[in-house]
């Protein structure tokens, strides 16, 4: 029964892991092309020095290694009377169906024959249409929001439909003429759409916590469902053998703005000096990774479990925007209506003289009165008419954590938790309007 239960709990992310793993697959042949069966070939994650998966070419020189991580490898090829093969920097991305032919030298297996990886290479493993942007790519470009979804923009085929400034809160891009609601955003293979509009991330992972970002925009096989446009898949970054981490911080200020064309006319025909609006962003965490190991005790060789671990805070703070609403006026904070309106609240009593209806005040909510006294009565007047300036503020907070564990060559467990607090300020509500 308890295996019963691992199996069940395990067989959710087993169904997901063909979103995120690539397989590298390839034959091994001699210089004439003729092929190399029983060949042995060692994969190697860089960075991790955990046991690498082992392989044979099958009689017809043909290997296929499935559910590798995304990351870079190192290949090692070894058959009797040939030179030894050593592939270094194979870059895998997500969902990646890679291709390494092997070509084999006669001569001693204790020469050893080192080759890179060509990074531009013709795609003949499958007809999907996809582009993946590294972590370092993630890292490095200048993006001014500071959000992974604006960098998928940068793929073929895409029609930017974001704001200007971009953020979760509207995810909507057209992927080769596709509505931009017909979009699949992922994070380790797990759902982060809100199911509602579908123009929505429900969270938003830290780019410096992002190891890659892959779009599949066209072709793509099965294993993508849900949406008939781009499967956008975000792959989060995991621990290795050596510890490494960084802190950040990026800045924009009023100071080092420019006014905008409208807001400057605004101010010139007001008499008003030249001063952009306010606008400050704040973008600072950190991330820290490594082995997870107990000297003399577990894991001495940092060959087993991994961990990796990133807070980052996004401070967003702007010019507020004037709102009008429309209260209730002096008399009827009070609780006196103008009519006969008994028949609709009987605790009212109704005065013919005036013409006006009296609700007690004691018969309002609990709701009601915080309203009257925090924010209606200070500002009633007799016209019914309010009008203030609503605050705009964007302050999140994205946390995430990740275990890697190597059971053995074969067997890869990892498990992510994902964290996004977004405070979000609305004194008119959601979906205010007339009541």
């Amino acid at each position: 029964m308890v295996w019963l239960f691992l199996l069940l709990l395990l067989s959710p992310l087993a169904s997901r892991a063909q979103e995120l793993t690539a397989t590298l697959s390839g034959v091994v042949a001699d210089p004439s092309g003729a092929v190399v069966p029983n060949a042995v070939i060692t994969i190697t994650e860089n960075g991790v020095n955990a046991a690498g998966r082992v392989v044979q070419s099958d009689g017809a020189g043909l290997f296929a290694v499935t559910n590798l991580p995304a990351g870079a490898y190192s290949v090692k090829v070894v058959a009797p009377g040939f030179e030894t093969y050593e592939g270094k920097n194979i870059v895998l991305n997500v969902a990646e169906k890679h291709s390494l032919n092997v070509q084999l030298k006669a001569g001693s297996v204790t020469t050893t024959v080192t080759v890179e990886d060509n990074p531009v290479q013709v795609n003949t493993e499958t007809g999907g249409l996809a582009g993946t942007i590294s972590g370092e790519q993630v890292r490095e470009l200048e993006i001014n929001s500071r959000n992974f979804t604006q960098l998928v923009t940068l793929q073929p085929g895409v029609v930017n439909m974001l704001n200007d400034e971009a953020s979760s809160g509207f995810t909507a891009l057209s992927v080769n003429g596709a509505r931009g609601t017909a979009n699949n955003w992922t994070v380790d293979g797990a759902d982060i759409n809100d199911s509602g509009s579908n123009t929505t991330a429900v969270s938003q992972p830290s780019m410096e916590a992002i190891q890659e970002i892959t779009l599949e925009r066209g072709n793509y096989d099965a294993g993508y469902g849900r949406s008939g446009g781009g499967q956008i898949l975000v792959a989060t970054r995991s621990g290795s053998s050596t510890f490494h981490g960084e802190a950040y911080e990026y800045v924009r200020t009023t100071d080092f703005n420019a006014n905008d064309w409208l807001n400057k006319q605004s101010e010139i025909s007001n008499g008003l000096p030249n001063q952009p609006g306010v606008y400050h962003q704040n973008v600072y965490g950190f991330t820290f990774g490594g082995p997870v190991y107990i000297p003399r005790v577990y894991n001495e060789a940092k060959t087993k479990t991994f961990f990796f671990y990133s807070e980052d805070w996004h401070k967003i703070n702007q010019a507020g925007t004037s709102s009008t609403l429309n209260p209730p006026t002096t008399n009827e904070a009070n609780g006196v209506f103008a009519g006969d309106i008994t028949a609709q609240y009987p605790q009212a009593t109704y005065n013919a003289a005036s013409g006006t209806s009296t609700i007690p005040t004691t018969a309002f909510s609990k709701n009601a009165q915080v309203y009257l006294t925090n924010l209606l009565l200070p500002n009633a007047n007799a016209s019914g008419v309010l009008t203030f300036n609503q605050p705009s503020t964007n302050d999140y907070r994205d946390d995430i954590v990740r275990i890697d564990h190597y059971f053995n060559d074969k067997l890869h467990f990892y498990a992510r938790g994902m964290n996004d607090t977004f405070p979000q300020t609305d004194p008119s509500g959601l979906w205010n309007g007339p009541q």
